[in-house]
């Protein structure tokens, strides 16, 4: 999963450098001053180019995450949470890149009509616009085929990862009697009561811990071992209470 993960961070990073270079062939292209209704969405280009390479650089940090973090594998919710903002980042990349290149597509065809039976004076330079866009457009290509790879990279590893995070959730979610360290550690606790109550209270810590999810055992151990010192006072305090009652 980390190799996946690391290849598709590698391959976000090609597809941000090449959404760079496609920007600034995009920022040599000027709309001519016969078309100003078009200058509008060149500039929306532009915005959405932005976007794109801002949404894959996330794509890219939540990727480094799962390939080089050691925080990944140790919470499941963690774990969850990091997969839902790449897949969402990723969402995001695929749908500017689909924007960019249907606003160019529509700016051409727009220049093409301006060209064949707009105004005289705008037809040269509305032709000359939709050359330009086409040029343009050859670098957009490099942009798609690294994200095309991105997706495919992180369908791959995203469906095993987020089955194994399931499988996780769902055992961690049952409520499981306790495994042999934690019983070894409640009758630790249970040792330091006084003799007489300390069969009784090892079954309750038994049962109380075996109605809890299994992600819950550890803390409810410590949480009984810490305060196993306060509970054998109360209890001694108490038996001690009820020795001094009269006899009836």
């Amino acid at each position: 999963m980390r190799r996946e993960a690391q290849a598709l961070a590698l391959r976000l990073d090609s597809a941000v450098a090449e959404a760079k270079v496609f920007d600034f062939q995009l920022s040599r292209i000027h709309c001519p001053g016969e078309l100003p209704a078009l200058d509008g969405d060149l500039r929306q280009v532009a915005l959405t180019t932005a976007e794109f390479i801002e949404s894959s650089r996330s794509a890219q940090k939540w990727a480094v995450t799962v390939g080089w973090s050691r925080a990944i594998g140790k919470s499941p919710g963690f774990d969850r949470s990091v997969v839902g903002a790449l897949e969402r980042s990723l969402d995001q990349s695929v749908a500017r890149i689909d924007q960019i290149d249907g606003c160019l597509l529509r700016l051409r065809a727009a220049a093409l009509e301006i060209a064949a039976s707009g105004p005289a004076r705008s037809r040269r330079p509305a032709a000359v616009f939709a050359q330009y866009l086409d040029y343009a457009r050859r670098y957009l290509r490099p942009v798609y085929v690294d994200l095309d790879l991105s997706a495919a990279a992180a369908g791959r590893f995203l469906a095993a990862l987020v089955a194994g995070l399931d499988r996780q959730l769902a055992t961690d979610g049952a409520c499981t009697p306790p495994g042999g360290l934690s019983r070894r550690m409640l009758a630790a606790a249970a040792a330091l009561l006084p003799a007489h109550c300390r069969d009784r209270y090892s079954e309750e810590f038994i049962s109380e811990i075996s109605d809890m999810p299994r992600r819950q055992h550890f803390g409810y151990v410590l949480r009984i071992l810490w305060n196993s010192l306060e509970l054998r006072s109360a209890v001694g305090t108490l038996m001690k209470t009820i020795d001094r009652r009269p006899l009836p």
